[in-house]
């Protein structure tokens, strides 16, 4: 009987190693159902061209490598895309360098129909050494939804993958993760996030984007089809949270924003209690609250209580604690969205079945 499966993945331990009469047999028994296959660790070409000649339904390729240790596993790579480069969908590679940037480059010009690329720990010393890689393969990658660059060993890097990425407009994910961001990048990445109106998640955090350039992704997100918004650690503080707000106020669509790491103070309070009382929509928010006053933590419950989307908060960096999140708890009676409120020292949970107590 057959498997009933439409992927099918070849690890370290399965037919990647060598085309025995077992895993032919396998794949004779899967072979009507599977159209996406995933290479992960060691890709062998000759594994990869006996599945596309077993396999009449497949249709997809995606690959997963680390090339920290050599360039061989670039070079088989490069084999598969210069066969199949029209059937290559996916590539996560690792610790990719200098060494392997060429090799890298010529395989990705081989794979217009890329539909997920993640690069992490990339470690490309320069910057022509990152335009090899991308400057002539991001533009014709027309069906890329997934863009991931994950800790960028060359600061300015991020700076130079965004002007390649300006050619691109049905982005759906887009990671930027301690790429080394800075506010001048800002207007490039609020364009970009205009220009993919399909973008639905995007996780910019760790960089250095500060005030300045956080406004710039605030202004767009009022337009934007983004339901989780991540900025975690960008130096960002209560004077980008206007923006931030009132960006929120009329989107329809966002329903996670987390701010962890850019500090609000009690001067942002206020910002922070008509956002929460004006918008239904967003279901979790995650703040970095500092030096709060006792009427600052009143008037943010106060706010909460008529909110009817929000269903889990998370308040850290000291600026409520559970003990004083309890002498006001009973302001949100009523609220039974809101499941819980977790601070540094505990979790609260549903906090609006606590009546006040007269």
């Amino acid at each position: 009987m057959a498997l009933e499966m439409h992927s099918f993945i070849i690890k370290r331990d399965g037919p990647k190693l060598g085309w025995d009469s077992k895993s032919e047999q396998l794949m004779d028994e899967i072979g009507d159902h599977v159209q996406f296959l995933v290479s992960i660790d060691n890709i062998r070409p000759d594994v990869i061209t006996k599945a596309v000649e077993t396999l009449p339904d497949l249709r997809h390729l995606s690959f997963e490598f680390s090339a920290s240790r050599s360039t061989a596993q670039a070079d088989a790579f490069l084999e598969v895309a210069t066969r199949f480069g029209e059937m290559v969908a996916g590539l996560n590679v690792a610790f990719a360098n200098n060494e392997c940037a060429d090799t890298l480059g010529d395989a990705l010009r081989a794979t217009p129909n890329m539909r997920c690329l993640i690069f992490n720990y990339p470690s490309f010393s320069s910057r022509f050494v990152v335009n090899k890689v991308f400057r002539d393969t991001l533009p014709q990658m027309k069906q890329l939804e997934k863009f991931s660059l994950y800790h960028s060993r060359m600061e300015d890097s991020a700076s130079d993958v965004l002007k390649h990425l300006r050619w691109l407009h049905g982005l759906k994910e887009l990671t930027l993760v301690k790429c080394g961001l800075l506010p001048s990048d800002g207007s490039r990445l609020g364009k970009l996030i205009e220009e993919n109106p399909e973008l639905t998640e995007i996780d910019l955090s760790y960089n250095k984007l500060e005030d300045d350039g956080l406004l710039y992704v605030f202004r767009v997100l009022r337009k934007s089809k983004v339901v989780k918004a991540r900025l975690l650690y960008n130096g960002g503080t209560h004077e980008c949270l206007r923006a931030l707000l009132d960006g929120l106020l009329g989107n329809y669509i966002t329903t996670k924003l987390d701010m962890i790491g850019n500090i609000i103070d009690q001067r942002g309070i206020q910002y922070l209690v008509e956002f929460v009382s004006g918008n239904h929509t967003l279901q979790e928010l995650l703040l970095s609250l500092r030096d709060i006053s006792s009427e600052g933590i009143e008037a943010f419950f106060t706010g909460l209580r008529n909110n009817r989307g929000l269903r889990f908060i998370h308040v850290c960096d000291g600026g409520i604690t559970v003990a004083n999140a309890k002498k006001y708890t009973g302001l949100l009676y009523g609220n039974t969205t809101l499941c819980y409120i977790s601070c540094d020292d505990g979790v609260i949970k549903n906090p609006g079945y606590v009546e006040i107590d007269e």
